[in-house]
């Protein structure tokens, strides 16, 4: 509110006006304050919003990551079992050949078979491996008739005996890799 009076602004009339300019200014910045304070507020807002959608994707993302690197990890262990059978196997087919070999000549017939029903058994594994249906364990006429003639070898000394008795062990045991084989594969 102006002065009418000049003489009134030397008494004070003029700090009454400052102070009123003065309360307006601090309202008008207060008021500026307040909305400053506001968009502050929502962009903090909008910011803790942001950083909690951020914390979740990365959350999200760690677990899948988890659970692919164990998936990876079990796909893995299965065909490190599965080779290390098919080795296990394979190194045994070849001692027992070696062993009949050195049982002597009878066993010549025993090896010739032996050794022909190799491709069948591995087709039969890799067929059993592609099928998408479980079935039961079969076992094969051939496999065991070739145990049953290890078995009834007539040894003629200590060491055809000893060798028939390994020849046997061997032969069991690839049954059991065989076997083994067929319920990783299921």
């Amino acid at each position: 509110m102006p002065c009418a009076d000049p003489s009134d602004r030397a008494a004070g009339c003029g700090a009454i006006q400052y102070t009123t300019l003065s309360l307006q200014a601090g309202k008008a910045i207060r008021k500026s304050e307040s909305v400053q304070f506001i968009a502050y507020a929502t962009l903090e807002s909008r910011s803790k919003s942001q950083d909690v959608v951020r914390l979740g994707v990365g959350l999200i993302a760690t677990i899948a990551a988890l659970v692919l690197g164990l998936l990876i990890a079990a796909a893995k262990s299965s065909f490190d079992t599965q080779s290390s059978q098919i080795k296990q196997f394979t190194a045994d087919l070849i001692l027992l050949d070696d062993l009949l070999g050195q049982h002597g000549p009878e066993t010549t017939p025993i090896r010739a078979r032996m050794r022909s029903a190799v491709a069948p058994l591995a087709d039969r594994i890799w067929r059993e491996k592609s099928a998408s249906t479980k079935g039961t364990f079969e076992i094969n006429a051939k496999s065991e008739a070739l145990l049953l003639e290890i078995q009834v070898l007539s040894p003629r000394n200590d060491v055809q005996r000893s060798l028939q008795a390994r020849a046997v062990q061997i032969s069991t045991s690839l049954a059991r890799t065989r076997l083994l084989l067929f319920v990783g594969i299921g």
